[in-house]
């Protein structure tokens, strides 16, 4: 989906919860979905479980590369399963 959420992420210098955050929420909102739903499937992209830490601390932890490589292998699966 162009303007989704891996265009987002490649463009930050890094990804903390002050520059992730934002971004996203205003794609949410975009796109007339919860918060719930997004970060939701984020979340078990870039960690694996349904229940984490915070997302936006815990995608700083992982770190910019792998959580785009997580996100990158996420859009896969979902593309070829569906």
């Amino acid at each position: 989906m162009p303007g989704g959420v891996l265009p987002i992420l490649e463009e930050l210098s890094e990804i903390t919860p002050e520059t992730a955050e934002p971004p996203l929420r205003a794609l949410v909102e975009e796109l007339g979905l919860s918060a719930g739903q997004v970060f939701g499937l984020l979340r078990v992209a870039i960690t694996g479980q349904t229940v984490s830490p915070p997302l936006f601390e815990s995608m700083a932890i992982v770190g910019k590369i792998k959580v785009l490589e997580r996100v990158r292998n996420a859009i896969l699966l979902l593309e070829t399963t569906a």
